[in-house]
């Protein structure tokens, strides 16, 4: 494992953090940060009803889309949304729609997938525990990448648990086992390999970091790891947070009766 350095959640002597404010308790960070609904695709009677910025933007006829899908994901500029039908029995269809309604297309996948969207909501991801496949996919539904994950790890011992990847769509970090690898999506390239364990979130901050949330070794809590793009050195952690949310330039940290946002520098 890659080990630049090591430090509390209290200290601000980090290589890629600073801090930005500290509370005193969930209630003033909450006050401070008031929770909003940012995106969502909401169902009621017989329309759907599209949300971004906790604005209605547009309302639909659920007649436009068919009656089995039942999980329903905006992309984070609202402009268009997946759906797909989670059942034991589903069809294991993916389906783009254009958020006045208009189907772009359709893919065939493996029932039960896990569905993300890049921060700029240019591509979608889609890959599932249970078997191989990860799909790249940009807004307009066009496949443009599909690989073996144990192909593109070189390693068909380990289990998928994550997958993330860059803005432009040219690099996926795969977590399988308890390693990150950086693959490229053009050459199917490894640029490293890095022990991290078993990656809960995760993001691409920046063209030089990935922040990463990863499973305690204390049962309950979250560390972070924040990860260099271009070797895979672990350049800051911080262990046994209650709570980690990402940010668009940082991290809040909840950690025993301290909470901490920092910011990048």
């Amino acid at each position: 494992m890659l080990w630049l350095s090591f430090f509390s959640c209290h200290s601000q002597n980090f290589n890629t953090l600073k801090v930005k404010q500290r509370y005193s308790s969930e209630a003033d960070y909450e006050k401070a940060n008031p929770s909003q609904i940012k995106n969502r695709v909401s169902t009621t009677g017989k329309s759907i009803q599209i949300y971004n910025q906790g604005n209605l933007i547009q309302q639909i006829n659920k007649s436009s889309i068919p009656p089995n899908l039942n999980s329903l994901i905006l992309s984070p500029q609202g402009d268009y949304f997946v759906a797909f039908e989670e059942a034991e029995n589903a069809t294991d269809y993916l389906y783009f729609f254009r958020s006045d309604g208009v189907l772009l297309s359709k893919h065939l996948i493996n029932i039960y997938p896990n569905v993300k969207y890049s921060t700029n909501g240019e591509y979608v991801i889609v890959f599932n525990n249970y078997g191989k496949n990860i799909l790249l996919f940009d807004k307009n539904g066009n496949l443009s990448f599909t690989g073996d994950y144990t192909d593109l790890i070189k390693d068909r011992s380990k289990i998928l648990y994550n997958v993330f990847f860059s803005e432009n769509g040219n690099d996926l970090l795969i977590n399988a086992g308890n390693d990150a690898h950086l693959v490229t999506t053009k050459d199917r390239v490894i640029k490293f390999k890095t022990s991290v364990g078993r990656v809960i979130d995760g993001d691409f901050r920046s063209d030089k970091e990935i922040v990463l949330k990863t499973a305690s070794e204390r049962i309950g809590l979250i560390d972070l790891k924040i990860l260099s793009k271009s070797n895979g050195l672990i350049l800051d952690t911080m262990d046994q947070a209650k709570r980690i949310e990402l940010t668009i330039n940082g991290v809040v940290v909840f950690k025993n009766s301290s909470i901490v946002e920092y910011e990048f520098k």
